[in-house]
């Protein structure tokens, strides 16, 4: 497990922060209330993309490094034995960073990506072998800063992937030991937090989103990602707030 800093603890509080703000007072509603039935309907990808669009878009400038790579995640959107759901991959236990870690697929950009878009896609494909035709992008989320020193921004992509069948998808074992997913109900239900404190009184503690209630616990960056989402697209079901204590 990798040991993070105080410093990069902090910069997930910030941007979780600073996305409820941007988010807290804009209602912006669609033509019904958002249900599980409709959460992956066209008018709610309308009313989520119109929130998107209302927020500032950066890292707050304290956690910000000039000339820091980008790299960017897909949140799969999609359907599982008829329950709306999101998918999560497991890092295989071979690799020399994030070995058993629950994430959403991607990596880094490349010098060919279009964007940090394709750069999710790209790397989705590689890893899990979903088809970049079968994802229906709906946009990006506020970039974080992942390492410790800055010098890489993630950009969460949200992509409606449609009904999913975990058994045809292709797995490349050196990125992906396994997929599995979890329910939006299920998530919304079994949120909490972690705090940490500092025996430092005049350094801040931080509390960050953790999600149980399944085989994998939901930790980190991953489950900053899935704090966000959820706030976007289930408003109405998604009561649960990061409070420090």
């Amino acid at each position: 497990m990798r040991l993070l800093t105080h410093k990069w603890k902090c910069a997930l509080c910030q941007c979780t922060s600073l996305m409820s703000k941007n988010l807290a007072g804009r209602h912006i509603s669609s033509s019904a209330n958002v249900s599980l039935k409709n959460v992956f309907s066209d008018d709610n990808k309308t009313a989520v993309q119109k929130k998107l669009s209302t927020y500032t878009n950066i890292i707050p400038g304290r956690f910000k490094k000039e000339g820091a790579r980008n790299a960017s995640v897909l949140i799969p959107l999609c359907i599982v034995n008829g329950e709306p759901s999101l998918l999560f991959m497991v890092r295989p236990m071979t690799i020399a960073q994030h070995r058993g870690e629950v994430c959403f697929p991607g990596g880094k950009e490349d010098d060919g990506d279009r964007d940090v878009i394709h750069t999710a896609l790209r790397e989705s494909h590689e890893e899990i072998g979903l088809q970049e035709d079968d994802v229906d992008i709906w946009g990006q989320m506020m970039p974080v800063p992942s390492n410790r020193d800055g010098s890489l921004n993630v950009v969460p992509i949200i992509g409606y992937c449609g009904k999913i069948d975990l058994n045809s998808l292709y797995l490349n074992k050196d990125e992906a030991a396994s997929v599995f997913t979890r329910s939006i109900d299920s998530l919304c239900t079994n949120a909490h937090s972690t705090q940490f404190r500092r025996e430092i009184k005049s350094v801040e503690g931080y509390t960050l989103p953790v999600y149980t209630g399944g085989q994998h616990r939901i930790w980190g960056l991953t489950a900053v990602f899935v704090h966000q989402l959820l706030g976007l697209i289930v408003p109405e079901l998604y009561r649960f707030k990061l409070r420090h204590r």
